[in-house]
């Protein structure tokens, strides 16, 4: 059975030029280089979420949105269990949404690059 609160990339951004606002939940060293250019953005780390929810107004329409969409899920079912009734997630998150050509921000000077996480570290410094 589909999970009716799982958007695609384009169903997402289509929202989000209407009345959705995106819930960016990745941890700030991922959004420093890559953020969804979408008409609404509101920015709150995973690593905050469960304590700084109640910051979300329950009148607005969200899209709870990450990286892969898989925390988004959780975020969004916890949300739907707090009582918010508007929460749909980006199945797919940023890396969906940007293979589907839709607009992202990029700053390079904050990508980071290495063989492995271990090793991570942003291009421009060494």
């Amino acid at each position: 059975m589909k999970n009716t609160n799982a958007l695609s990339a384009k169903e997402a951004y289509e929202l989000s030029l209407v009345n959705y606002i995106i819930v960016d939940i990745r941890e700030p060293y991922l959004t420093d280089s890559k953020q969804f250019n979408a008409n609404d953005t509101i920015f709150i780390p995973l690593s905050k979420i469960y304590d700084e929810y109640k910051s979300l107004p329950t009148i607005f329409n969200y899209i709870i949105a990450d990286a892969s969409g898989m925390k988004a899920k959780e975020v969004s079912e916890f949300l739907i269990n707090q009582g918010y009734s508007n929460i749909l997630y980006l199945a797919g998150g940023i890396i969906d949404w940007e293979k589907c050509g839709l607009p992202v921000i990029i700053d390079k000077s904050n990508m980071y690059s290495g063989s492995c996480l271990c090793k991570l570290r942003q291009r421009n410094k060494q």
